[in-house]
């Protein structure tokens, strides 16, 4: 996302489609370095919802994401 003045992007996800979301992690949007701790494991869709405190369009020109896989 672009660096801003101010402001933090709330990411939470949804392992239903959807139809719930949890696991809320707040990046700060003034900062060069915006990186989201662990989301814990998953079968299957994850779905992300991005929600900017101050209801700014936001551009991410990047998402990297790593996965371990479990036996």
């Amino acid at each position: 996302a672009d660096v801003q003045s101010s402001g933090t992007l709330t990411v939470d996800y949804s392992d239903d489609g959807g139809a719930n979301y949890i696991g809320s992690q707040t990046i700060d949007l003034t900062n060069q370095h915006m990186a989201l701790g662990p989301m814990g494991s998953h079968e299957g869709v994850r779905l992300l919802r991005l929600t900017d405190s101050g209801n700014n369009a936001d551009r991410i020109e990047q998402i990297e994401v790593d996965v371990d896989i479990a036996d």
